[in-house]
């Protein structure tokens, strides 16, 4: 079996045992994540509503589509810092997307009160509203991921996320059987993605060696912000032209028809980050 994969690992070009080594972890946190998400989505159709399930989605779609304000690609340069042994870069990373992040606080925010004079959708409105100042938080401590998987220590990333979205999907969950309403349900998603990811930033905080070199390529964060940009455009751009031609309704059946064909997509590009740092 060894001298296969050694063979396969000539063949393509890629370290094909480095895969199989951390793809098992890579592979489970995927499928937690993924059946969580399908157990949390069908409660929503259950216990809740289209409409429910409509305006979440389109609220977090927006969300997402905004997350390019905070530099996402700077995370992927971190890696490549940490890799080469400049852990501080994280650090760094962490300042300059969280200071960018904060002007998708008056861009959220119009767009609640747009939603809430315009449309008159006076829930979303106030969603959007009160989310974007949790968003900045939201956006950046993710930086955490950074740092594990330039050690590529990927058991260590897997763990952490499985432990967060078992969390996440439980409050959801709970809020979903109180019947809470969209302005909550998104709350504690924001509020429990920002405990979670602080509990590991400050983790990381304790291990980072403070003197090493602090530089990171932010012209290549740039790029590669770009390029999730464009590439997450097929995921979150969707939904709000639905609900702007259809209806909010609609979007709950985007969703949950697109929800496979999405599962499929992310355990590939999951798969593929894992040879970032070998890059």
């Amino acid at each position: 079996m060894k001298e296969l994969v050694n063979r396969t690992s000539r063949l393509v070009g890629l370290d094909i045992s480095y895969i199989i080594e951390n793809g098992s972890w890579v592979s489970l946190r995927f499928f937690v994540l993924a059946l969580g998400g399908w157990f949390t989505s069908l409660l929503f159709a259950r216990v809740g509503s289209k409409e429910l399930l409509g305006q979440y989605q389109f609220v977090l779609s927006l969300i997402s589509l905004t997350a390019i304000i905070s530099l996402p690609g700077l995370n992927t340069a971190a890696t490549e810092a940490v890799v080469k042994g400049r852990e501080t870069s994280v650090l760094r990373v962490f300042k300059i997307s969280f200071l960018f992040s904060l002007l998708a606080i008056p861009i959220l925010f119009g767009a609640g009160v747009y939603n809430i004079y315009v449309k008159e959708s006076f829930l979303i409105g106030k969603t959007l509203i009160f989310s974007s100042f949790l968003v900045p938080l939201y956006y950046t401590l993710n930086t955490w991921v950074s740092y594990y998987e330039g050690k590529c220590l990927f058991r260590s990333v897997s763990v952490r996320i499985i432990f967060l979205n078992l969390a996440l999907n439980a409050f959801l969950i709970g809020g979903l059987l109180l019947k809470l309403n969209v302005l909550a349900l998104v709350v504690v998603y924001l509020s429990i993605n920002i405990l979670f990811t602080g509990i590991y930033f400050r983790e990381i905080l304790k291990k980072i060696n403070r003197l090493t070199d602090r530089f990171v390529d932010v012209k290549f964060g740039i790029y590669v912000s770009i390029q999730k940009f464009v590439y997450g455009l097929s995921s979150n751009l969707p939904p709000l032209l639905i609900s702007f031609l259809f209806g909010i309704e609609f979007v709950a059946v985007y969703f949950i028809a697109y929800y496979v064909i999405s599962a499929v997509f992310s355990l590939l590009g999951t798969l593929v980050s894992l040879y970032i740092p070998k890059l």
